[in-house]
């Protein structure tokens, strides 16, 4: 939104949000200047990605209930899992449209991926939807790497 009083102003809250974005759009410069993923496979990782982030919003839920119960022992699964989720949920997004951000979000991805599974594999003799979130997560990263 311009300045009220001059609208070839722009105030302090859109030049950051500008400046955040271009900085953004530098650090991931370069991984997008890398091959694309072709068509098939980005179209099988956006489903994979989809499927382990609707997997993930089960163990979430189950995280927070279990929390709600008392149970702290799953605070950092939860934190782990609402990461996944978000980075997971990007990821589909981009593989779907087969965007060049694609390569640039399976590198945020498979970190991301990787903390989920170790943090869910501590719970998965416990709570059986751990260990199907960290079995999803291990299928993800299978697919980003084949992409």
């Amino acid at each position: 939104m311009n300045s009220p009083t001059n609208p070839d102003m722009i105030n302090r809250k859109q030049l950051l949000g500008r400046f955040g974005l271009g900085a953004a759009a530098l650090a991931v410069g370069p991984l997008c200047a890398e091959r694309p993923v072709n068509a098939p496979a980005a179209k099988g990782l956006a489903a994979v990605a989809s499927q382990t982030a609707a997997v993930g919003k089960r163990c979430l839920t189950h995280c927070i209930d279990e929390l709600a119960k008392g149970d702290d022992s799953l605070a950092g699964c939860a934190s782990a899992v609402r990461d996944m989720v978000t980075a997971c949920t990007a990821l589909a997004s981009f593989a779907a449209a087969n965007s060049k951000h694609t390569r640039a979000s399976i590198a945020m991805c498979q970190g991301i991926c990787k903390e989920c599974q170790a943090e869910c594999e501590k719970h998965a003799q416990h709570h059986a939807i751990c260990k199907e979130c960290a079995d999803a997560c291990e299928r993800c990263m299978q697919s980003m790497r084949a992409a």
